[in-house]
């Protein structure tokens, strides 16, 4: 086994720790600075859930809205810590393949299905706000009203303007979005914080009479925290930062989640504020919706937030597609090893106890010939677990067919399910 040791501080030695890390630490796919890195993860974050904070804020008061996102970006922060942590002690590089260590072949598929449901889903938001967003613009321009034929028609477009960036490979090739779309929702913050400054300083008192620190209903908060804390997923992405970080320390390593969630949490409170002070009681679900269209200096933010989700939409479906992909050998994996086939042609995938009792039995050299037709199965699958690699090796290198065909179903089965969605709520829902 390949073992990739990195050094440690005097306070590390106290608790020192074996490292397994995939890809090795001088390999050529590590090709990410820390900032690339840092931008990245903050692009997989910033997404259409930053429309629905200032609503959040609202419901459960200004003062719980700010300990809510404080709190969830600490959660969040160490939760993906966690997550590298286990993946470098057991060598795994995908988040199936740690479920797969901690749970079992089962846990893994689960975590497969679910990560690829909820990252449809997903695609299937940032899709309706591309629609809206643009759409909302072109009104702008035209001075009409749109029809359900010609919101299709602007969805269709901003999904061929996309489509090419999904059928990029890495989130190191998609690094340029990460700053396109991180420079693009600045100017949606900037445009909201100018006008709630506008509004409060037209009505001095308005902040006294409207403002609700905290919510008296219980259920309020229980409603208000999941709006916050999903607002900061981002763990389907964060192994591959980690895998294609360069000189990937743990300090190294907590530089980029720090980085990447406390640029995200000082957004979102600005998002979250400024929207509340805004609209006050009045807030909707989706903040865009308490502006007029025809407001000019939110009508560049509007821009700003469409080329964002332009650029991330990638970055979720790029995680959606490896899901998908990698699930049948899993599947087939995994009904391989619950098999209990004991003839001459296969021997079912022994492990712990009865590895060892099979030694004793027959001796070392009928093991490794047990070990052999293992890994026959194995490559016939697309590969073992081998040393650590797991999903990767499993899913091998699809063609160019399978790459876009993949690509092409998860874009048109997100785009009809957005198409026929009255509104981006429905989805979050």
């Amino acid at each position: 086994m390949s073992l990739n040791t990195l050094s440690f501080s005097p306070r590390r030695l106290r608790a020192p720790s074996l490292e397994n890390i995939h890809p090795p630490v001088g390999s050529s796919s590590r090709r990410s600075t820390l900032l690339s890195s840092s931008f990245n993860l903050v692009a997989t974050v910033i997404g259409g859930g930053v429309l629905s904070l200032p609503y959040a804020f609202a419901t459960c008061g200004l003062a719980t809205g700010v300990g809510f996102t404080v709190l969830a970006a600490v959660m969040a922060d160490f939760s993906l810590y966690i997550l590298c942590s286990c993946a470098r002690r057991t060598g795994t590089q995908s988040y199936g393949d740690v479920a797969r260590v901690c749970f079992g072949e089962a846990a893994r598929i689960v975590v497969t299905v679910i990560l690829f449901v909820f990252l449809m889903f997903v695609t299937t938001a940032f899709m309706i706000l591309m629609r809206d967003i643009m759409a909302s613009m072109v009104e702008f321009a035209t001075g009409s009203t749109l029809s359900f034929r010609q919101n299709t028609t602007v969805l269709v477009v901003c999904v061929l303007v996309t489509f090419p960036f999904m059928l990029l490979k890495d989130l190191y090739s998609l690094r340029h979005n990460c700053y396109v779309g991180f420079v693009s929702v600045l100017l949606l913050m900037s445009a909201m914080i100018y006008r709630a400054i506008a509004v409060n300083e037209e009505d001095p008192d308005l902040f006294k009479n409207e403002a609700v620190l905290t919510s008296s209903d219980p259920f309020d908060s229980l409603f208000s925290f999941p709006l916050v804390a999903l607002a900061f997923l981002s763990q389907f992405n964060m192994l591959s930062v980690h895998s294609s970080l360069q000189n990937p320390t743990r300090a190294r390593l907590q530089k980029v989640i720090h980085l990447a969630i406390g640029a995200c949490t000082v957004m979102f409170l600005a998002f979250g504020v400024s929207g509340y002070l805004y609209s006050y009681g009045d807030t909707k679900d989706n903040i865009l919706l308490n502006f007029d269209p025809s407001d000019r200096v939110v009508l560049l933010g509007r821009f700003g937030l469409g080329i964002t989700l332009i650029a991330g939409c990638p970055m979720i479906v790029l995680p959606c597609r490896e899901a998908m992909l990698i699930l049948p050998a899993q599947i087939r994996k995994w009904r391989y090893e619950r098999s209990a086939i004991t003839d001459d042609e296969k021997i079912p995938v022994l492990t712990g106890k009865l590895r060892e009792r099979e030694r004793e039995r027959e001796g070392e050299g009928e093991f490794e010939r047990e070990r052999e037709r293992e890994g026959e199965f194995n490559s016939g699958i697309g590969g073992g677990e081998g040393e650590g690699q797991g999903d990767r090796l499993l899913a091998a290198d699809p063609s160019f067919v399978t790459h876009f065909l993949s690509t092409l179903f998860i874009a048109v089965t997100c785009f009809t399910a957005a198409s026929f969605f009255p509104g981006v709520s429905t989805v979050w829902r």
